[in-house]
């Protein structure tokens, strides 16, 4: 979250968040070939390219982390039962 405040006019940033973020989707996809595990992951990679350059409040940020946080906790539990 403080990331995204402190870099948020930085394309260097973005663009190194945006090839993090996808390449952690697509290794989950490729080596463990789970769908419900590799929708873990999408969110993130969708905030990361959505929320570049916008102006969100450091508390919608955080809701926003929250919410991700939540969703990937979910879906983990449900990969692991």
């Amino acid at each position: 979250m403080k990331t995204m405040i402190r870099e948020r006019g930085n394309p260097c940033f973005h663009h190194l968040s945006w090839g993090y973020h996808a390449a952690v989707v697509m290794l989950v996809f490729f080596l463990s070939e789970s769908l419900a595990l590799t929708l873990a992951y999408l969110p993130s990679l969708v905030r990361a390219i959505g929320c570049t350059g916008s102006a969100m409040t450091p508390l919608q940020i955080g809701k926003l982390e929250i919410a991700n946080s939540l969703f990937f906790v979910i879906l983990l539990i449900k990969y692991f039962n």
